[in-house]
């Protein structure tokens, strides 16, 4: 069996109450106050013997008119 991902999009208020500050939706709304753009994510991985369900969050962080950086702060959160 190959593994299968899935990921989809997320509302900022579903990463609260994970435990972890720098992967919540509050961080999220916080770095957008510093012209940082969240993105976050909830994903599944099933693999033959092992599923793991978790959220995700990235931040874009514009610099240089046209480029971008995105990184993940302490992540993800794994359930």
């Amino acid at each position: 069996m190959n593994p299968a991902l899935n990921i989809q999009e997320a509302s900022l208020e579903s990463l609260d109450g994970n435990g972890v500050l720098l992967q919540s939706g509050f961080w999220g709304a916080h770095k957008e106050r510093f012209r940082q753009i969240p993105h976050p994510f909830r994903f599944s991985l099933s693999a033959e013997t092992v599923t793991m369900e978790g959220s995700i969050l990235v931040l874009e962080r514009p610099f240089l008119r046209r480029n971008s950086l995105a990184y993940v702060p302490h992540g993800p959160v794994l359930e």
